[in-house]
């Protein structure tokens, strides 16, 4: 909405320049709920602006909005492009993009939201045909299309969160930057779906590191009459001849292998050729695609709830405060039977009143910070063959008090709040607002270097595990987990190589109530969630132990309690991928 320019007649100066802003929001306009989903802002300015891009986010119950806020400075009559990474908890009312210079608002645009646009995911295609998924929309489940450039591809791996499957087909290094690329492979490996489709777009690739990730060696084109995976598909077609890895499964027509906690599929046909958007096997052909296995996440968001959501005063606060009641009770008792003795002795009760009242004061405001703390657990779990691990932080801000405060995690680990509330991002990583006194209770994930691994052997001797963990923190507390029963190990520096005693494994069972310590709490959490879901693809066992040093999410006068959990699959026969 253009935003003409205005003249402050009092004061005799210029008001905000003219400026135009134009919106696009979510993938194509589709709005996966409550994931990072980019918000395109075009801008032009008459006259420079050194100011920021604000998206205000509507959310329910609450007049005030959530607010992602982006600094922003435009050339006179240069038009520029920004990208906000938000999120949209619900697409009932009118999403905002405000241009703000000198606390003023220069130009706004307000973008109407539809539920009819909110989905459960995306699909994103890469292509320079934009047609041939329209299909989808047909599905039980409510996915939607949106193809992309190179251009769109996220720069951090967060802002794939709403996306059920990436679709390479064209693809031109050239046109990505080192940290789209760094988001694209941290993306897969933390538990993406990647499909490379074939043909001659797939003999020309010329991206090596992609080329690394694929389950099959492509060579050159070969016409096929009839293929018995495509079948109904009138011949010839164009496939691309397809050598399998080690450790891929698959055929000539197409191939599959694990990537890291990922799964990267190749076809060797190009399903956007016309002979193949109207085949009637498409959907099946796609729908197994959607749902390539993944390694689910062994911290799930629901884990978070067992977070305290409250905690008592220290002790020593408590001593304190029992000694100045006890100093205030004995000083007005002496300050009132002098009073009838000594001429003006009456003054003392006063005095002794305000003196007091200044002291509590005082020790309130202590109370009050010591009483507003972050409590947080880190859950990395470690990406076998990679070399990384993926990281959930669930942080609770408890402010029995309220009061305004400003959380910040590092910069490749983004937040969201458990439940929407009115808050303000100055960048994913960083959120300000005012704390509730019920609290507050953010989760942030991120991607991060681990130089540890883990394998298992099974003999007729029994377990046989091997940890390197050279380049690690200490593992304490470290524990099996396998088939329903624990086996505790001693510490873990750099390497640990142990044969399992059989008679020292115990069952595990949870315990009637939730342990008081807050590490314990998660630990058990963690062991009953790796007894419940099956076992991961090549893992004989898992190792679960705490580790120190460090934490995510922290913010100015705030005491940070914080615990580090690792689980680390210990693998068996040597898998395909990483």
């Amino acid at each position: 909405m253009p935003s003409a320019a205005s003249f402050d007649a009092g004061r005799g100066e210029p008001g905000p320049p003219a400026a135009t802003i134009r919106a696009d929001v979510g993938w194509a306009g589709w709005i996966p709920l409550r994931a990072w989903l980019p918000v395109r802002v075009d801008l032009q300015a008459s006259l420079p602006v050194d100011g920021e891009v604000v998206v205000d986010v509507p959310v329910q119950g609450y007049d005030a909005p959530l607010s992602f806020r982006q600094p922003v400075r435009l050339l006179p009559g240069a038009p520029q492009r920004v990208a906000v990474e938000a999120f949209i908890p619900d697409t009932r009312g009118v999403l905002t993009v405000r241009l703000v210079a000198s606390g003023r608002e220069v130009a706004r645009r307000d973008v109407p939201l539809s539920t009819a646009r909110a989905v459960e995911s995306v699909v994103l295609a890469l292509t320079h045909e934009p047609a041939g998924l329209e299909f989808l929309s047909g599905l039980t489940r409510k996915i939607r299309a949106a193809y992309i450039t190179e251009e769109d591809l996220p720069a951090q791996w967060q802002g794939y969160t709403g996306v059920r499957l990436l679709v390479i087909r064209d693809f031109n290094e050239r046109a990505i930057s080192p940290a789209q690329r760094r988001g694209f492979e941290q993306w897969v490996a933390q538990g993406g779906r990647l499909l490379v489709t074939g043909g001659a777009p797939l003999v020309t690739l010329q991206a090596p590191w992609l080329l690394r990730m694929l389950p099959a060696d492509p060579g050159g084109l070969i016409n096929v009459q009839r293929s018995d995976d495509l079948s109904g598909v009138p011949g010839p077609i164009s496939v691309t001849a397809l050598r399998l890895r080690r450790g891929a499964a698959g055929g000539p027509m197409g191939a599959r292998w694990r990537w890291g906690s990922g799964s990267v599929l190749l076809w060797a046909f190009d399903p956007f050729a016309p002979a193949l958007r109207s085949w009637s096997g498409r959907a099946a052909m796609w729908t197994a695609a959607l749902d390539a296995p993944v390694r689910p996440w062994v911290a799930p968001a629901e884990m978070g709830d067992a977070l305290p959501a409250s905690r008592p005063l220290a002790g020593s606060v408590q001593v304190w405060l029992l000694v100045l009641s006890g100093a205030y009770i004995l000083a007005v008792r002496r300050a009132l039977r002098r009073a009838g003795r000594v001429r003006g002795g009456w003054l003392a009760v006063p005095m002794v009143a305000t003196i007091f009242a200044l002291a509590m004061y005082g020790f309130a405001l202590q109370a009050r910070r010591a009483g507003t703390s972050v409590v947080q657990v880190s859950i990395t779990e470690v990406i076998p063959g990679t070399g990384l691990a993926r990281v959930r932080t669930f942080a609770a801000l408890i402010s029995p008090y309220g009061g305004t405060f400003h959380l910040r995690a590092a910069e490749d680990a983004w937040m969201q709040p458990a439940e929407p509330r009115p808050l303000t991002f100055d960048a994913p990583f960083a959120i300000s607002g005012n704390a509730a006194t019920s609290g507050l209770r953010v989760d942030a994930t991120q991607v991060v270097p681990a130089p540890l691994d883990g394998y298992a052997t099974i003999s007729d001797a029994g377990l046989r595990v091997v940890i390197d963990n050279r380049g690690g923190p200490n593992i304490a507390d470290a524990r099996i987990v396998r088939g329903g029963q624990i086996y505790r190990l001693p510490p873990i520096g750099a390497m640990l190589s142990l044969s399992l005693d059989p008679t020292r494994w115990e069952p595990f069972a949870r315990q009637p109530h939730p342990p008081d310590d807050v590490s314990d709490r998660f630990m058990e959490e963690v062991v009953a969630r790796l007894q419940r879901q099956p076992p991961a693809p090549g893992a004989i066992a898992w190792l679960v132990g705490r580790v120190g040093g460090g934490h995510a999410v922290g913010g100015p006068a705030l005491q940070i309690d914080a615990h580090r959990l690792v689980v680390v699959p210990l693998r068996g026969a040597l898998e395909g991928g990483p």
